[in-house]
């Protein structure tokens, strides 16, 4: 099974984002609040380099044909981002944080590299193919500003989802102690729309004071909030 190459990053990245819909190699897009768009970029040897078993995938890599291949998707997946590749110099520097998953690869790039203090993120196992989470924060203090704006990016998000004609369903944000949790029911698989979820609770992250959040099945009670961005070590 192929990994999808799933990319969130900032409008300005793109040299003509009118034309981003409408080009062959996208397959996905989102055009997001705050000015994020999620995309997923594709190209057919990403069938080989990309397979979630690493038998073939390797295999893949060591035909010259299927390099040549890759070499070419790095170069027209640049050309659409040719704005932030020529702002930040170095390719590697356009890389913030990168989320893995069983099925996708979750790209967040920008221009502000070690710039953005990310929360920290706790996710289940195969959390990105159910299309039932319990979303959870958590922050040094709950006050009402904080509940409010929690609130304001959440109803964002749920609006922005029901215009990507992928309505989602979100019980009531429950608090206690210093911790947020909402169940978010999708209508497929839940891995796209939580990971711009999280972008978007990062952008609000000093208006919430998001320290953690984490995206996990209801019956996980157990896996904690990885050290995935963050500054410091999260209670649990």
């Amino acid at each position: 099974m192929r990994i999808r190459r799933v990319i969130i990053t900032q409008e300005a990245s793109f040299a003509n984002i009118d034309a981003l819909q409408q080009h062959p190699n996208v397959k996905k897009y989102w055009r997001a609040p705050k000015h994020y768009v999620l995309f997923e970029f594709y190209h057919p040897v990403y069938d080989y380099i990309y397979d979630n078993d690493p038998a073939i995938s390797n295999v893949a890599w060591q035909d010259p044909s299927i390099k040549l291949q890759a070499a070419q998707a790095v170069e027209q997946e640049r050309a659409l981002l040719a704005p932030l590749y020529r702002h930040v110099g170095n390719p590697s520097n356009a890389g913030l944080l990168l989320v893995p998953s069983r099925t996708a690869m979750y790209y967040f790039l920008g221009d502000a590299k070690g710039r953005i203090q990310w929360p920290f993120l706790g996710r289940s196992a195969d959390w990105e193919t159910s299309d039932v989470i319990r979303i959870v924060g958590q922050m040094p203090a709950i006050n009402q500003s904080r509940i409010e704006e929690l609130r304001l990016v959440l109803r964002c998000w749920e609006e922005s989802m029901r215009g990507f004609g992928e309505p989602i369903h979100l019980d009531d944000v429950a608090f206690y102690n210093s911790r947020f949790t909402v169940v978010s029911r999708f209508t497929g698989e839940c891995g796209d729309a939580t990971m711009l979820l999280f972008m978007l609770l990062t952008e609000s992250r000093y208006l919430i004071c998001l320290d953690a959040a984490g995206f996990f099945l209801l019956d996980d009670i157990s896996t904690p909030f990885n050290e995935i961005g963050g500054s410091s070590k999260i209670p649990q």
